[in-house]
């Protein structure tokens, strides 16, 4: 039986009030558990179209096309479930292909629409795929500037959650290298001095060069500043900083 990638709080919502929940959460603490198929034909919104196609549907590209054929005539509320049921439906909202929607991006809540670019983007080059960073630092902290940007503007709706999940991701993966001391992952940007490396260094002095404000400018340029204070390398102030990015990114 195929697993099925909608949250069990989606889930109860749609059998109690026939709303569906904010899909996407914070990937390192909030992971919505899978939920098998069996489970979810047993509620009792079956009669629903919509919800329906959510628990049948094998591809996502099923439910935008769904969602790109109805949306001009649903109310808002629909279109709000639409677009939770939508970013849910993947582990990964990266794996989701949203182009077919600009053709009915009018229709769109105000921060999915402002969205459509970057996670089209984000679809056809991830800055993450399976795991792996594709990107380098400087691609990475383009992104992150990006997302900031659009979130000050946008800063809450289903396509804001996506958004800020990706930011989070480029920032704490640009400064981290992905370092993990408990399962033993080496920040990627580390040297056979154990050093971070010159050309890790020279991305984020440039970055803090060229943009004057801005949290991702503000955390670059502290971890600029802790590093020449340990001479590049990952120490236990190090680590504490890695550990309080997420905080700081919320500022």
């Amino acid at each position: 039986m195929r697993l099925k990638r909608l949250s069990v709080f989606m889930l109860a919502s749609l059998m109690m009030v026939g709303s569906v929940s904010p899909a996407m959460v914070k990937a390192e603490n909030l992971k919505s558990p899978a939920v098998y198929v069996s489970s979810a034909r047993q509620s009792k919104v079956t009669g629903d179209d919509f919800y329906e196609l959510l628990l049948k549907a094998t591809d996502s590209k099923e439910v935008v096309s769904y969602i790109k054929e109805h949306i001009k005539t649903a109310s808002e509320s629909q279109i709000d479930e639409y677009m939770r049921g939508l970013f849910s439906f993947e582990n990964d909202v990266r794996d989701i292909d949203f182009t077919p929607l600009k053709a009915v991006k009018n229709y769109l809540p105000t921060d999915v629409k402002n969205a459509l670019p970057f996670l089209m983007k984000e679809h056809q080059k991830p800055s993450i795929k399976n795991g792996k960073v594709t990107l380098s630092i400087s691609a990475l902290l383009g992104r992150a500037k990006a997302y900031e940007a659009y979130l000050k503007k946008n800063p809450s709706g289903t396509g804001s959650d996506a958004i800020r999940s990706f930011y989070e991701d480029a920032v704490t993966q640009a400064i981290t290298g992905g370092y993990q001391k408990e399962m033993g992952v080496k920040n990627r940007y580390v040297n056979a001095k154990s050093q971070v490396s010159k050309k890790a260094m020279s991305q984020y002095e440039n970055f803090v060069k060229e943009n004057k404000t801005g949290t991702t400018r503000k955390v670059v340029s502290d971890y600029v500043n802790l590093l020449k204070k340990t001479d590049k390398k990952i120490t236990k102030k190090v680590e504490t900083f890695y550990n309080s990015l997420y905080k700081k990114l919320q500022k």
